[in-house]
């Protein structure tokens, strides 16, 4: 039963209204706002490096739904496909770049992803971020188009009939 003096409702109803409209599964899109290494003991007692980052979510198809990841944690896995290859090479083609010089890097940065959730057991439930699709941030993109639209300036063939 519920304790009316310790919980503050609208007429003692409970409303799907009064709960928060959190980061909704599927495709969602993302802004990494902070980006820093560290490292996690894991449940066998085992040391791993990890990127905690916190990252805003909005859904794509409803933008009520939003939701900001304080501690989200990707395994540094060096292994071709791992979720953290993945995030790395889509990163670094939006950055138009061969390597990040460190995670802070990726701060700011923005795409789609899809979220969803990873229950390993009964007790744990995490938030999961698969396909990755970082956007061209907008200053090296209208760098680029600003370069393509000099180099057809110059550009003294006949094509512009």
């Amino acid at each position: 039963m519920l304790n009316n003096e310790n919980i503050k409702l609208n007429g003692n109803a409970i409303r799907l209204s009064n709960f928060s409209q959190g980061a909704k599964e599927g495709i969602n899109r993302f802004r990494i706002l902070d980006a820093k290494p560290d490292t996690l003991v894991i449940k066998n007692g085992e040391i791993k490096d990890v990127i905690v980052m916190q990252i805003q979510l909005t859904h794509a198809q409803d933008p009520r739904h939003q939701e900001t990841l304080q501690a989200y944690r990707v395994f540094v896995d060096f292994a071709y496909r791992s979720p953290f290859h993945q995030m790395i090479l889509s990163a670094t083609a939006a950055l138009n770049k061969q390597e990040l010089s460190g995670v802070s890097e990726l701060i700011g940065l923005e795409g789609t992803v899809t979220f969803s959730y990873n229950q390993p057991d009964a007790e744990r439930t995490f938030p999961r971020l698969t396909q990755w699709n970082f956007f061209m941030p907008k200053a090296a993109a209208a760098a680029e188009l600003s370069q393509y639209a000099d180099d057809l300036a110059d550009d003294d063939s006949d094509w512009r009939y």
